[in-house]
């Protein structure tokens, strides 16, 4: 089985998958960062999505955490993900979903820098990434609340444990209907021909 880990940083995930079995490639904009990862023994290409060439159906899966939001045009890299995917290969997103949060901070005068470049271009809520998901070719999407990611202050960890805790508990209570705007989605989806 193969896959492809886009901003694979220092190449983590990768090492798990290939110490799970999987012939995995991992492509990486920071010099450093894929440096390190090659240095590991890692298969990783020092690029980015739009400049990476891979022929088509290579990969039966294709991970992106926390990527999608930093791209300039997300469509045109999902369409290329969906061109990589073999038939009934797997597209795993990790996603913020900042602008409720951002509004929250604002109203509350606290300053963020989620909006500021290189930070997120683009903000995803479950009706958009669906859309564009099925606008790219992608099918059988499944959006579910992922972990939050912790950051370095204490009262954003604990805003952040809090907030994945309730958009957990509100997702099982309504099975799977309601996603907590603000909190970070995990998503699946399939290319089906």
């Amino acid at each position: 089985m193969k896959a492809a880990d886009i901003g694979c940083g220092y190449g983590y995930f990768l090492d798990i998958m290939q110490k799970k079995g999987w012939d995995a490639a991992g492509i990486e904009p920071s010099e450093n960062a894929s440096l390190l990862a090659i240095g590991k023994g890692l298969n990783v290409i020092h690029g980015t999505i739009e400049n990476a060439e891979f022929p088509e159906n290579s990969f039966n899966a294709v991970t992106m955490f926390y990527v999608l939001e930093h791209l300039p045009d997300p469509y045109d890299a999902l369409k290329k993900i969906l061109m990589m995917l073999k038939p009934r290969g797997m597209l795993i997103l990790r996603i913020p979903h900042t602008t409720p949060i951002v509004k929250f901070l604002s109203l509350l005068g606290i300053k963020n820098n989620l909006y500021d470049a290189p930070f997120h271009l683009y903000d995803f809520s479950t009706k958009t990434m669906t859309s564009l998901l099925k606008k790219a070719g992608f099918s059988s999407i499944k959006i579910m609340p992922g972990r939050p990611t912790l950051p370095k202050k204490y009262f954003e960890t604990i805003t952040a444990i809090l907030s994945t805790g309730i958009g957990n508990i509100l997702h099982i209570l309504t099975m799977g209907k309601f996603l907590l705007p603000g909190v970070s989605k995990t998503v699946i989806a399939m290319k089906h021909n």
